[in-house]
């Protein structure tokens, strides 16, 4: 079922007529959440939102339909929540991102209508009003937690929780959501620091190891290394540290970790694999030149010489004084050089092989016309 009035089909409707209308459509947008079209009901809510820009539950009720298309577990839910149907939660892993960032923008907007009108109108304190954004943040939080997959993820809900639960310090609801939140967050921020200690430790062994031309066995310290670090090792640790001043210092290690096992990798000739780890360090900060000399390096070795030069000139650019950069450049100039000799060597070989062999005909004729 389509919405009730489209889009944009309310502009020569009076005030009281669009408010109207905009009800029928969260009407419609509740009975579709009740049987559990979230997608029908959502595009009701939008409607409704469009006919009635004042009324910021149309927001909230949509922001609650993008995030119950996703569902595993129940939740109880607030009053401006649609009918009956509980609202479910999901990991990160099973949820839809864009449906969460949906869910986000839209209680967003519904909080920034609500400040504006306050201000324009300059209202008291409304105990409705102050429902609404407590409902807001309360699901802002949940889609925020489901995007979650680092402890600095979580400090936005733990936030937005802590907001909604100010406007009604009453919800058990927001209270246990707000207790599990800090959990989690406490829980990865535990892990995540036993992962790095770990991970330092396998990097100073591996390091220990390319010194001695271990190269297999430093391959595989850095790949532990590697295996310790967050999933997401730039977003996650770019949000967690960078308030303590070390945001650069870890991103670095990270970043060397895939560099150092890549130079294992050319050593033991594995050159599409110590070509994906180069790629990865310019993916996890292109702003280094580790990452840049690593791919020149596998693409010297691969014969792809043009290719080399085009990525260690871009290393430069970042970082200009790097001399390893350029004594890659000078041995790339000279592999080329000497393949160009090779092949006029070869072509010279290639005409002496053709004249011997005309010489040899020769000679093979003149022995059959003496006898």
């Amino acid at each position: 079922m389509a919405p009730v009035v489209s889009r944009g089909g309310g502009r020569g409707m009076g005030a009281k007529e669009r408010k109207e209308a905009a009800q029928r459509e969260k009407d419609a947008g509740d009975e579709a959440y009740d049987e559990e079209l979230y997608k029908r009901a959502a595009a009701h809510y939008a409607a409704a939102a469009d006919l009635d820009p004042g009324d910021i539950s149309c927001l909230i009720k949509r922001a609650t339909a993008n995030f119950s298309m996703n569902k595993v577990s129940s939740l109880p839910i607030p009053h401006t929540i649609p009918r009956r149907k509980p609202l479910r939660f999901t990991s990160p892993r099973a949820a839809g991102a864009f449906q969460c960032k949906e869910c986000v923008t839209d209680c967003d907007e519904a909080l920034r209508r609500r400040r504006r009108r306050r201000r324009r109108r300059r209202d008291a304190r409304c105990g409705c009003d102050e429902k609404l954004a407590a409902d807001a943040l309360f699901i802002k939080a949940l889609a925020l937690l489901n995007l979650a997959v680092c402890a600095a993820d979580h400090e936005p809900a733990i936030t937005a929780l802590e907001g909604s639960l100010e406007l009604r310090p009453g919800s058990k609801e927001t209270r246990a959501k707000l207790d599990m939140a800090k959990r989690n967050r406490d829980a990865f921020a535990e892990q995540e620091r036993l992962d790095q200690e770990a991970a330092k430790t396998h990097r100073d062994k591996g390091l220990e190891l390319l010194r001695k031309k271990k190269y297999k066995e430093a391959e595989m310290q850095f790949t532990e290394a590697i295996k310790r670090n967050p999933r997401y090792p730039k977003l996650c640790l770019q949000l967690l540290l960078f308030n303590f001043g070390i945001h650069l210092f870890m991103t670095n290690m990270i970043t060397q970790n895939f560099s150092d096992r890549a130079r294992c990798l050319i050593e033991l000739n594995s050159l599409p694999k110590a070509l994906e780890d180069a790629n990865r360090c310019i993916e996890l900060d292109d702003t280094l030149g580790m990452g840049y000399l690593r791919k020149g390096l596998v693409q010297i070795a691969m014969a792809k010489y043009e290719d080399a030069i085009a990525t260690l000139v871009d290393g430069l650019k970042h970082d200009p004084q790097n001399i390893n950069i350029h004594n890659g450049l000078r041995e790339c100039a000279a592999r080329i050089k000497k393949a160009k000799d090779s092949d006029a060597i070869a072509k010279d070989l290639t005409k002496v092989k053709t004249l011997s062999s005309q010489v040899e005909q020769l000679r093979s004729a003149n022995e059959r016309n003496a006898s």
